[in-house]
């Protein structure tokens, strides 16, 4: 028997098909019918597009087209494919399971392609399966395009240019048409298009500028290019290189000697000594090696520096100190190794006994660790993320034990966008001795490494289980033309934790701007219901989308892919006329009184003249000159006003002197909206250098020539004593004051730069060093007073140690500088070489840090050391004006303590913790004025209006004391219908009313509504109006769109305000609303109705005669019944119950006119609270006019509000009103329905036969006015 297998293609469809099997010996055919029929069916598309093409402009990352596509099954392998772009699926923007974000972006080689108009994509699984293809229309149109440009753009610096620099190109761009042209800079072939490159303008006009590094010798080729019909057309070129510099002055070190080892305990010291030349170039790292230990020590003119200068012949003295005890092994500093002996040897490992995270709320911790070391001792713990350190602590984190067998805490805040929690995989630990031990693969031991409470790993399947579900701002829109905004963002995250912070981060001028600065924190805001976060945005940024990503630790949600899936309301749009992004630049810079000088006898000034410029306005200047003789850095700090400014940075010389080079070391500029540029001498510049203009310039240098001089023998320390030394380095005793005095041939310098330091040496690279002040001077000798506090247990983890002492940095007037390491210093036996390190058996708490405190008080967690564990034995002492104030703790854990409701409008805030009898040092608390952006929850009322309650239950239900109305029904008592009527648009004034008729019990009623803006007052502080404008012309413009799925139409009415030298322009935006729709403004969500009138309101600048007078905006509102029957008004104001809003309802028999006047504005691009008054006017049995005068505070630069008008029919009529005003059957004065109840029951004396006769009249009057309440026929509209 034979078993054979047939594989058969089949076509799609019903059929019963029949093989045919031959026989290919005997030529026999055998025929097999399949037993049933079958239906093969096409399969399933596996992808989902979510949206049509779209076009994006990042500041990152240039034009480009996204898209948002499902894939059913899971897949391996995705890849996205194209021909004419360069897809991008977005791995660093992780989405939900399943789901994939790809951008298409331009090719950076421009060819002539017609196919450039359509996006051609490719998705291919695993063993390139093809699973989707298509095209699309792209956002390079085939379309007329022209750029106007100069013929000549600026490159600097000129070419050719010595490497390595920085090579810049600015361009000037007129876009003529409303088409988004798609252009940039060709270099060498490839295109870098306008990404992070604009510089200021607008999206019609603007400059961009680009950037490049240039590292080796290159010839580069540029061209302005830009699309054209789909052509790539190129103008401006040029070319651009660079040659090898000449500079001579090349950093060399020769390893001099090693000092035998200084051990006074412990610790020993080693010093490595280096003949270096021309230091100022130095630019490898100096390293030290122990064991497992790697360290850099930094350089920091003049440490270190024994003898010589910054020029040539410089003896450097590296102090480097190492356990004595626990030795035998090589040391190795700058390539130079010695051997460190000492009497025991330890290679016993660390060990790891526990470790947890201690939460604290809100992404605090406390980390919290047990080591056992039984040899030398513990040292540092670090915890990874692959090889990104999470956090550390080490030997002065002890609060039980002691470093051989000890349990150790630390404070971490996680909430911090730049560092935040991620699952640990490593910890590595080392001991005194530079054993290391490594717990790898996220366990120590045979335990897991725990990770945060609440813990939301970056993984995709996590974007799939928490997802941003809504987003709001509390103002989409922002004009920032001329002032910075404050906004608010409300979101909601699926089964988000509600205690877990938040942020936001805005990408704004990544170029020139700390990546970081705009970063804003928030939390759960329980009025809202949502994720809360206050931030300001400065001035001026370039029209259009705002980029931001939302952090809920540890997952991003960019605003780009919310657009993808929550649309509009997620995006942050800005205006400004004109855009500012560039950074403050030099336009001029002069050396004084030359770029060479003589010296001689008679001090000479010289130095810069820097003339800066920055259309927003300078902030703040650091200038930082050296030369390349003296290291010593002059600084000099200006913050000038303005947007020109002249500053100079000037000293005196004389001889005798040595011939110097002076050199521009470091460069800070800053605008008054942050962005920043920077130069470092001997680097390239990060983003636009502040010399962009001048880089070509021979004013950078100034040569100071002076008579040969040929002494060279350094200073020397003639006398030393100590005021103070550390009692106990674990408590607040920790004061240190070491005075010395120094002689010197050729006179010691007096110059303020040159004060000497007191240097400071522990356990391998601890450093620290004390700028000394200077007590005495006589020409040839001076005296010196080192005063500082050490850090807490600085140095060493062992009692009855030492840390090392020298002093550098002082020089003669030749500048021979001169120094003495501890080496040096003990040959002395009258000078300090070391400071005892001894440890109290009862340390002092030690105050650290602080969490975030504003003005607004609350509650503050201090952390430290040695706070204890007891409550009741811990306290506080709050300074913030004169009186202290004495807070109990809410909680203490040793290293942290929380202290409960501090008060608010802090200013100044100082904390001292108080330990049983023990006090901690004083620490300041940063005060941050918080950005408040005002969120008033809705007024909720004490009981349901209406009669019945809520209408009745077809109406309406009332829970929680507010009434939920059920459709039609609307009003705060769900008595009232909305009536759709399309108002007259008047072309001449926004003055916009309706003219309309109705059926009411089968007569014709008709009925006319008037809203106005009536004028403009500006008002004293005693109330008094000072100035009062009544708008007659006005400019009017249709601004309605074609796009017929638009729920509004919009008119536009323009007028100018003259008064005070300048016109105040009066914008009113009026909007038409066909459909129920939802608006949000000033942080306030608000349902508008159908058929609803909303004006947005705009007042630029106005010219108050005092900064205590405010302006009153005027609005008119006036309903009336044409009809000559008998008819009641009534009239009603008061809060909204759904909103932060006052309204006022005129009613006109059944009836109403509802405006509603939102109590909050926003004023000079931040929400604050207004009022509105209500004014009434005219009353008459068949019209009713009321005005509101909004109240407006003073401002600087623009007002917008946002009232709205609807139109109403009301179940309860105006008659049945207590106060409303009615007609009577003759002409008479209309009377309210008091005044007729009163007549009614006054007639009854009169007899029956009156009453008679009054009823018998009103009925043939027809008169709405009611005894006894009538149903209320169904009305109908007239068309």
């Amino acid at each position: 028997m034979q078993i054979l297998s047939i594989l058969v293609r089949v076509p799609l469809g019903t059929s019963t098909p029949t093989w045919i099997i031959k026989d290919t010996v005997t030529s026999e055919d055998t025929n097999w019918t399949f037993y049933k029929s079958y239906t093969c069916e096409d399969q399933p598309n596996l992808v989902t597009l979510q949206n049509v093409t779209r076009v994006y402009y990042s500041n990152q990352i240039g034009y480009y087209a996204k898209f948002k596509f499902d894939i059913k099954y899971p897949l391996s392998n995705i890849n996205v494919g194209s021909v004419n772009y360069r897809p991008t699926l977005q791995s660093s923007m992780k989405s939900k399971l399943g789901e994939y974000f790809v951008s298409f972006y331009p090719s950076t080689t421009p060819t002539l392609d017609s196919d450039m108009v359509l996006i051609d994509m490719t998705i291919t699984s695993n063993l390139n399966n093809l699973i989707y293809n298509n095209t699309f229309p792209s956002f390079i149109k085939n379309v007329t395009a022209t750029v106007e440009s100069p013929l000549v753009q600026p490159t600097y610096p000129l070419s050719p240019a010595f490497y390595p620099c920085k090579f810049y190109h600015v361009s000037d761009i007129l876009v003529s048409g409303n088409s988004e042209t798609y252009f940039g800079l060709e270099i060498n072939d490839v295109l870098y298009v306008k990404e992070n490159l604009i510089a200021n303008g607008n999206p019609s006009r603007y400059q961009m500028v680009l950037d490049q590094s240039i590292l080796t010798i290159a010839s580069k080729n540029y061209s302005f290019v830009f699309y054209d019909n789909l052509i790539p057309k190129r103008q401006s070129n040029g070319l651009f290189t660079t040659v090898t510099s000449s500079n001579s002055e090349i950093f060399e070190y020769v390893s001099q000697a090693q000092s035998s080892i200084l051990s006074q305990g412990p610790s020993g010291l080693f010093v490595f000594e280096f003949m270096t030349q021309y230091i100022v170039n130095i630019n490898i790292n100096i390293l030290m090696t122990y064991r497992s230990i790697n360290r850099a020590l930094i350089f920091n003119f003049p440490s270190w520096i024994a003898s010589g200068n910054f020029k040539t012949n410089t003896k450097l003295q590296i102090p480097v100190v190492v356990p004595y005890q626990f030795n035998n092994n090589p040391l190795k500093v700058w390539g130079t190794t010695v051997t460190v002996p000492g009497p025991n040897v330890d290679n016993t490992l660390p060990v790891l006994l526990d470790f947890k995270w201690i939460s604290l709320g809100a992404q605090k911790y406390i980390m919290h660790a047990e080591v056992e070391d039984l040899h030398s001792g513990f040292y540092t713990l670090d915890v990874y993320n692959d090889n990104m350190v999470i956090a550390s602590m080490d030997y002065r984190d002890l609060v039980s034990g002691d470093i051989y067998n000890g349990v150790y805490q630390k404070f971490i805040d996680f909430l911090d966008i730049r560092n935040p929690f991620r699952a640990i995989d490593n910890i590595i630990i080392f001991d005194v001795a530079a054993n290391r031990v490594v717990n790898i693969m996220g366990y120590y031991g045979f335990k897991p490494i725990p990770v945060i409470s609440n813990y939301v790993e970056n993984i995709v399947q996590n974007y799939n289980l928490y997802d941003v579900t809504s987003v709001r701002f509390a103002f989409n829109d922002i004009d920032l033309s001329n002032i910075g905004a404050q906004n608010a963002i409300y979101f909601n995250i699926s089964n988000a934790n509600k205690n877990s912070g938040v942020a936001i981060r805005f990408f704004i001028n990544v170029r020139n701007t700390d990546p970081y600065k705009y970063v804003f924190y928030g939390k759960w805001h329980e009025p809202s219901g949502m994720f809360s976060i206050n931030f300001e945005l400065p001035s001026r940024i370039f029209t259009g989308q705002v980029e931001y990503s939302i952090w809920y630790p540890d997952l991003t949600f960019s605003s780009i892919n919310l657009l993808l899936t929550l649309g509009e309301t997620s995006q942050l749009r800005v205006k400004s006329n004109n855009a500012d992004s560039m950074p403050p630049i030099f336009k001029q810079l002069t050396a004084i009184p030359s770029n060479s000088v003589i010296a001689n006898d008679v001090p000479s000034e010289i130095g810069w003249n820097f003339n800066v410029l920055d259309s927003v306005g300078i902030k703040k200047m650091i200038i930082t000159v050296f030369s390349d003789v003296d290291g010593s850095d002059f600084n000099k700090t200006f913050t000038p006003t303005g947007t020109n400014a002249l500053v100079s940075v000037r000293w005196n010389v004389s001889t005798p002197c040595m011939t110097e080079v002076y050199r521009i070391k470091y460069v800070y500029l800053e605008d008054l909206n942050g962005i920043v540029s920077e130069y470092r001498y001997g680097k390239l510049s990060n983003g636009i250098s502040p010399f962009i203009q001048i880089l070509n310039s021979n004013q950078f240098e100034i040569t100071v020539s002076c008579t040969p001089m040929t002494a060279s023998t350094p200073p020397v320390i003639i006398s030393m004593s100590s005021g103070s030394l550390p009692s106990y380095i674990n408590t607040g005793q920790r004061d240190l004051s070491i005075s010395f005095c120094i002689q010197g041939s050729q006179g010691i310098s007096d110059n303020p730069k040159h004060l000497p330091y007191c240097l400071l040496s522990g356990l391998y690279n601890q450093r620290y060093q004390i700028r000394s002040t200077q007590t005495n001077y006589t020409g040839t000798t001076a005296c010196y007073l080192c005063n500082g506090n050490l850090p807490y247990m600085f140095g060493s983890p062992f009692n009855n140690d030492n840390v090392f002492l020298s002093i550098y940095g002082y020089t003669d007037k030749l500048l021979n500088f001169g120094g003495l390491s501890s080496f040096d210093l003990k040959q002395n036996p009258n000078f300090i070489y070391k400071i005892p390190i001894v440890y109290s058996l009862n340390p002092h708490p030690v105050i650290v840090g602080a969490t975030r405190m504003t003005n607004l008080g609350g509650d503050l967690t201090i952390y430290g050391h040695n706070f204890g564990t007891n409550t009741s034995s811990v306290s506080a002492r709050v300074i913030t004006s004169v009186d202290p104030i004495l807070y109990s703790v809410s909680y203490v854990e040793n290293v942290v303590a929380v202290i409960k409701g501090i008060q608010a409008n802090l200013h100044h805030l100082e904390v001292v913790i108080v330990v049983g009898f023990e006090s901690s040092n004083t620490f300041i608390v940063p005060i941050e004025n918080e950005l408040v952006v005002p969120y008033t929850p809705p007024i909720i009322p004490t009981q349901c209006p209406g009669t019945p309650l809520c209408g009745g239950p077809n109406n309406g239900d009332c829970i929680a004391n507010k009434c939920q109305c059920k459709d039609p029904w609307i009003g705060n008592d769900c008595l009232s219908q909305n009536i759709i009527i399309k108002p007259t648009i008047n072309t001449t004034s926004p003055d916009t009313g309706n003219d309309y008729k109705t059926d009411l019990d089968g007569k014709d009623v008709s009925l006319k509504t008037l809203v106005s803006i009536v004028s403009l007052n500006e008002i004293n502080k005693d109330s008094s109006i000072n100035f009062s404008y009544n708008f007659t012309n006005w400019k009017y413009t249709n601004l309605t769109s074609s796009d017929r799925t638009k729920n509004f139409e919009e008119y536009l009415y323009e007028t100018d305000v003259p008064y005070g030298g300048i016109n105040t322009t009066v914008k009113v935006t009026l909007k038409y609303f066909h459909n129920k729709d939802t608006v949000e403004f000033a942080g306030e969500t608000l349902d508008i109705l159908p058929s609803t009138l909303k004006y947005q309101i705009s007042i630029s600048p106005f010219k108050f005669q005092s900064s205590l007078n405010t302006l009153q905006l005027v609005m008119s509102a006036s309903i009336q019944s044409d009809t000559n029957d008998y008819s009641c008004t009534y009239q009603e104001q008061g809060n909204s119950p759904d909103s932060d809003a006052d309204y006022v309802k005129l009613q006109v028999n059944e009836h109403s006119l509802y405006g509603r006047f939102i109590k909050r504005a926003i004023i000079d691009n931040r929400i604050q609270t207004i009022s509105n008054t209500f004014q009434n006017g005219e009353s008459q049995s068949n019209h009713i006019q009321n005005q509101v005068a909004i109240n407006i505070p003073n401002f600087q630069y623009l007002v917008i509000m946002d009232p709205d008008y609807s139109v109403l029919i009301d179940s309860q009529k105006a008659s049945d009103q207590s106060t409303s005003t009615c007609g009577q059957p003759s002409e008479d004065k209309g009377l309210t329905k008091t005044q007729l109840i009163g007549i009614i029951i006054g007639s009854v004396a009169f007899g029956i036969i009156a009453i008679i006769v009054i009823s018998y009249f009103l009925y043939k009057k027809n008169s709405t006015i009611r005894v006894i309440a009538l149903k209320l026929k169904e009305i109908k509209i007239m068309k």
